[in-house]
């Protein structure tokens, strides 16, 4: 994980994949406004479906100190607590990030069909 908090969720929704993600939600035409508040709202689900799965790994007792460090600017000592309790973050945290841009995109499919 790189130090800032948010430089893997925006490696995720770099430019390029945006477009695609986009395209795939049939949102490449739609106002800029718009697309840009699908980024955010994508990032921040990316961001809660992340903590919520470390939170799931690591121990109750650490729980208080994970929360204290999201967000605080300490990315060091966080990567440190979580790869403490999960081998390779890295790749952790990218497949909880996918699967919750999956699930965005399935959802808003579901919408655009009337199932939701």
């Amino acid at each position: 994980m790189k130090t800032n908090d948010h430089a893997l969720i925006e490696d995720i929704l770099n430019e390029e994949f945006m477009q695609k993600d986009l395209a795939e939600c049939g949102l490449q035409n739609s106002k800029l406004a718009d697309q840009e508040a699908f980024a955010i709202q994508l990032g921040e689900n990316i961001m809660r479906r992340i903590v919520i799965e470390i939170l799931a790994e690591l121990p109750p007792i650490e729980h208080p100190v994970f929360e204290s460090l999201v967000g605080s600017g300490k990315a060091l000592e966080m990567n440190a607590l979580i790869a403490k309790y999960i081998p390779n973050s890295a790749e952790f945290i990218h497949r909880h990030a996918i699967d919750e841009y999956e699930a965005t995109k399935t959802e808003i499919h579901k919408l655009e069909q009337g199932v939701a």
